[in-house]
């Protein structure tokens, strides 16, 4: 760090206890210092006055080479609607503390996606302070919300991951815990579905399904179902012969 360095870092942070207009205006001429302490004490003071610095150049920040800063931005930009898409953007960050930072600035955000988003992260996140944060965010947004039918889900292997990582809070995120317990119960997972047909047709074709009496009808109903082919050509699926029905042909 040069002394010039230290010392435009060292006038900033003097700035934090100060409100002279004219101070503050020099402060925020430093907002594109080339070092990025400099930039990130900047942040610091204005954190507190956070309406000094407008959506566009928040946005900037959030994009800034240094973790410092676009932590320090994530947090600015809590509660404008505005940037709400840059902080979504920012949940994949590849450093946890700006991930965590915009989690928690996340939670007074509008819209439905930014549950979904919270869900996602939670399940994919390796990080357990971000976990956290995107747990609380989604619980407060899932309290405000009331009426929680019409949000759209992630995946069903993310909400089974959501689901496990929950487990260990004990009694945190009740409405959160809730809300994936009940998607979890009502959804269907199709892609496994899928692949258990197919093992099924499978199966059968290989002869390795001797007892079960007309298998290939079946299999065959619930690959065309699950593909979107429809009933069999010649009309509707014929209903399968069971074992009663033998039983009933043979006395």
């Amino acid at each position: 760090m040069s002394s010039h360095e230290v010392i435009r870092r060292a006038a900033v942070q003097s700035a934090k206890s100060r409100g002279e207009p004219e101070l503050l205006q020099a402060v925020l001429g430093l907002i594109d210092d080339p070092r990025a302490s400099v930039r990130a004490a900047v942040i610091e003071v204005v954190a507190a006055r956070p309406s000094l610095l407008d959506d566009a150049t928040v946005t900037r920040l959030l994009a800034d080479d240094e973790e410092d800063v676009r932590k320090g931005a994530a947090g600015l930009a809590r509660g404008r609607a505005a940037l709400t898409p840059a902080l979504l953007l920012a949940l994949a960050d590849g450093d946890w503390n700006v991930r965590e930072a915009a989690a928690k600035s996340l939670g007074e955000a509008d819209g439905d996606g930014v549950i979904t988003a919270l869900v996602e992260r939670i399940g994919e996140d390796s990080d357990a302070d971000v976990q956290r944060a995107a747990a609380a965010s989604a619980e407060r947004l899932l309290g405000a919300r009331g009426d929680q039918g019409e949000l759209a889900a992630p995946a069903l292997a993310t909400l089974r991951s959501v689901r496990t990582k929950l487990e260990a809070t004990g009694p945190k995120f009740p409405a959160l815990k809730r809300w994936v317990a009940g998607v979890l119960e009502r959804e269907v997972d199709v892609k496994a579905l899928r692949e258990y047909g197919k093992l099924l047709s499978d199966e059968a074709l290989a002869g390795r399904l001797p007892r079960a009496h007309g298998v290939e009808a079946v299999c065959d109903a619930i690959v065309r179902v699950l593909t979107g082919a429809g009933p069999p050509r010649g009309g509707p699926a014929r209903r399968v012969r069971g074992r009663e029905d033998v039983d009933r042909s043979t006395n």
